[in-house]
């Protein structure tokens, strides 16, 4: 499929992450919380594995939310992997300002995506 046609999809991921956190949400004026994203990256995982062993809000810095993965995620399609990663930084930021994603080896601590300016991942390469 041509980077056009995946980046539609990557937008609809998106839609479906921000979906699934606003009907989390206990009334309708309920914008999506913190907890309502994590929760809702957690849950994709069981739609479209990627190799998410965890997803938390990092304890020293407000604005970064760590996905660590394992080595399912090497296993999976680059194109899949990139837009999952760039479907987690879109719904991190729409709750958090400025937000960060940072997709590590959950063993090694190794970064697994780097982002550019425009939101758009860069899948690095490893085991």
């Amino acid at each position: 499929m041509s980077r056009g046609g995946w980046g539609a999809a990557a937008r609809f991921g998106g839609a479906i992450i921000l979906a699934m956190a606003w009907a989390a949400a206990p009334s309708p004026a309920h914008s999506p919380s913190v907890g309502d994203v994590i929760a809702a990256v957690r849950g994709a995982e069981r739609l479209e594995p990627v190799g998410i062993v965890s997803v938390e809000r990092s304890p020293d810095l407000a604005r970064m939310l760590v996905i660590r993965v394992d080595d399912r995620w090497s296993q999976a399609p680059a194109e899949r992997r990139r837009a999952a990663a760039e479907r987690w930084l879109e719904s991190w930021r729409h709750v958090v300002r400025d937000g960060i994603v940072a997709v590590v080896d959950a063993e090694s601590l190794e970064t697994r995506v780097s982002y550019d300016v425009e939101g758009r991942a860069q899948i690095k390469p490893g085991p």
